[in-house]
């Protein structure tokens, strides 16, 4: 076994191999430069005692982008010339003939993303947004879910929403406005810039040889019964669409939030929705079915109380 040493060199004192068959595209040698900078240089370049690389081209690519005028190399002298040219092809082939195991990535991953969130990005690790939504719902069918798509009854005496209101609900962000103001784009967005926006405008309209052939908001008798809102859009259908055209924590936007399907889509899909609804009564809807689904209370971020707490208030509950 030789005895190996890592050794910091001037960038300058080593070139490339002028048949290396591997092939380094940009978009690679984009994620090696940002793994540098968040893990530092952690794999050393393989060179032989003339400074000609034998593994770890996309490295030294990487380094010269960012500038770097030394690079940790390891010199592997005891190599002939057939053995530096076989290792070289055999260094990236060897490597992808290794697989995953598929179950274990789901768990790792999903773990990272959570502990991660806001502080690292989940694409540091080389996996691309589409392969980690594949990776993430690894055996989800997403089959119709009743339970996401209820929509429960709320009394118009227990409303608790006004306009004006901004709710904060873990990552995402839902405002009682008037979506024809740029006001209240502006409080609801906070300087954020959205990845896509998802909605279906306009609402109010006719339909007929539907739930009913009077508008989206005029209910007659059961104009408190959201369950006959005509427009409601299946989470799965919206959760599709939200998967092929926004990154991992990416931002969606819904002007015309109805009764919260768009934010229970997104965070099913790991992304951020920001939401505006003009009818008070809708938002109450949405609060109340994300906190069904998945247990986390919205924040008034005017006032800082929780949705619970101010529905206790409006009960008159100590």
């Amino acid at each position: 076994m030789n005895n190996l040493e890592i050794k910091n060199i001037n960038i300058g004192q080593i070139h490339g191999y002028e048949r290396n068959a591997r092939n380094h595209p940009e978009s690679q040698i984009k994620q090696i430069r940002k793994s540098i900078t968040e893990f530092g240089f952690n794999n050393p370049i393989l060179i032989d005692e003339h400074g000609e690389i034998i593994a770890g081209h996309s490295r030294y690519i990487a380094a010269k982008q960012m500038g770097l005028s030394t690079v940790p190399t390891i010199t592997l002298s005891h190599l002939n010339e057939k053995q530096k040219r076989a290792y070289r092809l055999a260094d990236n082939k060897i490597a992808e003939n290794g697989g995953w195991n598929l179950e274990l990535l789901q768990l790792e991953i999903k773990d990272l993303e959570q502990i991660c969130a806001g502080d690292l990005d989940i694409r540091i690790t080389g996996f691309n947004d589409a392969e980690l939504d594949q990776i993430i719902n690894l055996g989800d069918t997403v089959p119709a879910d009743p339970k996401a798509n209820h929509i429960p009854f709320i009394s118009e005496d227990k409303i608790v929403s006004v306009l004006g209101d901004i709710w904060q609900i873990g990552p995402h962000r839902i405002m009682c406005g008037n979506s024809l103001e740029e006001s209240t784009f502006n409080q609801l967005m906070d300087g954020a810039v959205a990845n896509t926006v998802l909605q279906d405008p306009p609402y109010n309209v006719k339909i007929n040889g539907h739930v009913c052939g009077s508008g989206a908001n005029s209910f007659g008798q059961h104009k408190g019964d959201l369950k006959l809102h005509p427009t409601v859009k299946p989470v799965e259908m919206l959760r599709d669409a939200i998967l092929d055209c926004t990154p991992r924590g990416g931002i969606v936007l819904d002007s015309f939030l109805g009764s919260g399907s768009t934010l229970i889509a997104a965070q099913q899909a790991g992304r951020v929705c920001r939401g505006i609804e003009l009818e008070p009564i809708y938002i109450d809807t949405t609060i109340r079915r994300f906190q069904e689904l998945f247990g986390i209370d919205a924040i008034h971020v005017q006032s800082g109380q929780t949705y619970n707490q101010k529905l206790a208030d409006k009960r008159g509950i100590k």
